[in-house]
């Protein structure tokens, strides 16, 4: 047995009610209907009763669905057989033709009791019969009433928890009233496609489990990569055997998918009626990824869904001041709602403040005039690790106030991100901007990162940052002569500033004599600028971390504390030459920024050397429980994720052949 009981999509925005809500009715409907439910395969007692009466008159004329439950059980080649051999084995066979109509009569009726058809009063029918599906006898409502009917108690809490366990994600992505839009469309979609191909149509269906494939559908999509955690439990000989693995959302889902298509393919061939409605789990899957796949590939999610959201967690935040603009802003006094959150700005420097005070002047073509709050909030999503928005505020600003310059460290983490993602001429804004001449708090070894990343992608961004990075009178000589090379090989074009003139009174400056500087080529004609010459990375072993840092175990048992604040940069790859086997490093560097040293420095971890799941409290993969780490630690210490962010992430991991090739490309250190 195998059971989902977990994944990496735990953490959403807000609440999902609608998915909390549905449960809720779902539970209460079932309460409600539970003590009159009908039970067993069929349609209750009332069926039960039918086909018990003719299997003892089996030389009554009865209705072929009578005949189908009966020979239920046989192959469908020797049903005809079968039924004619019943009348033989009859026990009631009556004396004259009176006591045999009677006999008809009675099974009629009681065919037309289990089939709804009877007696007008609503009472003789079932629950199931008047809420469920039955495709024999449609109703509009049925298709909305059987997704909150249920069958038992098993039959519930399976449905509910797998809607707990892929609801919450999907509707903080798509938002609460397109979340419930959804769900409904996913169930009603998986009814139609059970009622066109189910080969039982008097038998009601009920479950929500229909319109939950949707949902798990639109899942295996929109988190794809997931890391879902299952547990499982079997028995080998009389040894039971349990544990937890981790597989990815679209190789188990896409099994499920498989599973419940050659079910109800199998089904149907052998011209069985089983008690899951297949059909409607494969429409539902069907269904939900292709809409989501939809949305995706559109640009639908990304320029209407999320920034819808957006609005909506600004529009319904506890700040009354928020609820007084939007509806100046809905009055039609957009000034007066731009001039309110004005003054609320100066009071209270909240992000949600800024996203409304960015959005309404905007609207009034008064966006240069809220720079300050957007930037506000770019700043704080990345702080927060949430790269993604951040760098979706920052776009929305660059394209709005492209004068706008965030600050040097943040720019730099959208640079890889823009990169990886192909949005190369966004990437080289970025850049520019780090080393924009007004951006003061730029340090020169942000420059050097700088000029690292733009040298790929644009000459003149490259160049600009390698000026910006000479200013600094600290610069070691040789990372000095090869930023100089660069810019006498490919910066000939872009005029420096000019120097102020001399007093007059002072007397004109002696010139020093020129220098030679020689080019520094690598093997592909690139410019080899190592920051570092040599690399001091302490070897440590984590032995646990807390909010404020890391205690480490160094040579000879010694105990030592890293505080997260001290840490600038976090490197994750995996390096082959080490050990027998691969191993992942983490290097906790604490002068990555530091455009004068000589020396690298920090602590590195490696894989061989402690678990990460005992580190962490948690069970399961190795390899996740690494990226958990390293995303734990990127968090903590906001510092840059080295190569990338991604790869930082596990997603997947750099590796390398060598530890020089690593430390080359990777840290910079000259080899």
């Amino acid at each position: 047995m195998i059971l989902p009981i977990g994944h990496q999509e735990r953490e959403v925005r807000r609440l999902p009610w609608v998915s909390f809500a549905l449960m809720a009715i779902c539970v209460l409907v079932f309460l409600f209907t539970d003590t009159n439910a009908p039970q067993g395969p069929a349609d209750g007692d009332r069926w039960e009763t039918a086909t018990d009466y003719w299997r003892q008159r089996a030389y009554l004329s009865a209705d072929a669905k009578i005949l189908d439950r009966v020979a239920y059980d046989v192959a469908p080649s020797q049903r005809k057989q079968y039924l004619a051999t019943l009348p033989d084995l009859a026990v009631h066979s009556p004396d004259d033709e009176g006591g045999r109509a009677a006999q008809q009569a009675e099974l009629d009726r009681l065919t037309d009791l289990a089939l709804g058809v009877g007696p007008a009063d609503p009472s003789a029918q079932t629950p199931f019969q008047r809420w469920g599906l039955v495709p024999s006898s449609l109703r509009a409502r049925s298709f909305i009433t059987h997704m909150f009917m249920h069958s038992g108690w098993l039959h519930l809490f399976g449905n509910l928890f797998m809607l707990l366990l892929a609801g919450p994600p999907i509707e903080d992505r798509y938002g609460r009233a397109m979340f419930a839009g959804f769900y409904a469309i996913s169930g009603v979609f998986a009814a139609l496609f059970y009622t066109a191909l189910t080969n039982n149509p008097d038998v009601p269906m009920v479950g929500a489990s229909g319109a939950i494939a949707g949902v798990l559908g639109a899942f295996a999509i929109r988190f794809w990569s997931s890391q879902i955690r299952f547990a499982y439990f079997f028995i080998a000989g009389f040894r039971p055997i349990w544990g937890t693995f981790e597989a990815p959302a679209w190789a188990m889902l896409s099994l499920w998918f498989g599973n419940e298509l050659f079910q109800a393919w199998i089904g149907d061939a052998a011209g069985i009626a089983g008690g899951v409605a297949y059909w409607a789990h494969v429409g539902g899957f069907a269904f939900g990824a292709g809409a989501a796949y939809a949305l995706r590939a559109s640009g639908f999610e990304e320029r209407f869904i999320s920034p819808a959201i957006d609005a909506q967690m600004t529009r319904f935040s506890a700040n009354p001041v928020l609820e007084d603009a939007m509806a100046m802003r809905e009055g039609g006094d957009a000034q007066g709602a731009l001039e309110l959150l004005r003054a609320e700005w100066q009071r209270d420097r909240g992000e949600d403040i800024a996203l409304a005070l960015w959005d309404a002047a905007a609207a009034c073509g008064e966006a240069a005039s809220a720079t300050p709050a957007m930037l506000a909030a770019v700043r704080g999503a990345a702080q927060r690790g949430e790269l993604e928005l951040a760098l979706r505020h920052w776009s929305e600003l660059s394209d709005h106030a492209p004068s706008a310059l965030a600050d040097a460290a943040t720019l730099l983490r959208f640079a890889p991100q823009l990169i990886a993602e192909n949005q190369r001429e966004r990437a080289v804004v970025a850049l520019r901007q780090a080393v924009d001449p007004n951006n003061a708090a730029t340090t020169p070894g942000q420059a050097l990162r700088a000029f690292e990343l733009a040298r790929d992608l644009d000459a003149a961004t490259a160049s600009l940052a390698a000026r910006r990075a000479l200013q600094s009178p600290d610069l070691h000589e040789a990372k000095r002569a090869k930023l100089q090379s660069w810019i006498d090989e490919h910066g000939g074009a872009i005029a420096e500033p000019a120097a102020p003139a001399p007093a007059a009174s002072a007397p004109p400056p002696v010139p020093e004599q020129p220098v030679p500087i020689l080019p520094v080529f690598d093997e592909d004609g690139v410019v080899e600028l190592a920051r570092f010459g040599r690399a001091k990375l302490i070897e440590a072993r984590p032995t646990s971390l807390d909010d404020e840092g890391l205690h480490l175990a160094l040579e000879g048992d010694r105990a030592a504390r890293v505080v997260w604040s001290r840490i600038q940069a976090v490197s994750v790859a995996i390096v082959a030459n080490l050990a027998s086997r691969p191993i992942l490093l983490i290097d906790l560097l604490a002068n990555w920024e530091v455009s004068e040293a000589e020396e690298l420095k920090g602590i590195r971890l490696r894989s061989d050397r402690f678990d990460p799941r005992s580190l962490l409290g948690i069970d399961g993969d190795a390899k996740r429980a690494f990226a958990s780490l390293a995303g734990r630690m990127l968090a903590a210490t906001r510092g840059q994720p080295l190569p990338n962010p991604e790869q930082a992430l596990g997603n997947p991991f750099a590796r390398f052949e060598s530890l020089a090739d690593y430390e080359r490309i990777v840290l910079e250190v000259a080899e």
